[in-house]
């Protein structure tokens, strides 16, 4: 009887823990127009002159970033855009030059990471 209690216990800790992985986010599969979207948001992010800041083909690329995630279901790449989509709409083009660099280096470090993440799927 107490290996019955036992295996039955296991069996719902097994088939519990099994239901709650179900809800955990399952990376996005490659998609070249991503990849190229995301380089683009790097490219920017690199050309962002803060002596003379103008911020519209940053915050283009971005965008397009954002509803090409929201379009495909990219909930994954999503989040990293959402984030970095709030941080480009402080941007403009009167800005100081502190402020600029300050979030350049941040806009640079998150497009990178999130460059990273989506050109490791093609090796998958």
């Amino acid at each position: 009887m107490n290996k019955l209690t036992t295996s039955i216990l296991l069996t719902f800790v097994l088939i519990s823990t099994g239901c709650s992985l179900m809800s955990l986010s399952v990376p996005s599969m490659y998609d070249p127009n991503e990849s190229e979207g995301i380089i683009n948001v790097v490219n920017e992010s690199y050309q962002l002159d803060c002596k003379n800041p103008s911020v519209a083909d940053l915050k283009e690329s971005i965008q397009w970033m954002t509803l090409y995630t929201a379009a495909k279901g990219s909930s994954d790449v999503e989040k990293n855009i959402t984030i970095m989509s709030v941080t480009a709409s402080k941007l403009n083009d009167d800005m100081s030059e502190v402020y600029c660099g300050l979030k350049r280096k941040i806009l640079i470090a998150m497009s990178e990471d999130t460059a990273e993440s989506i050109m490791k799927r093609y090796a998958q």
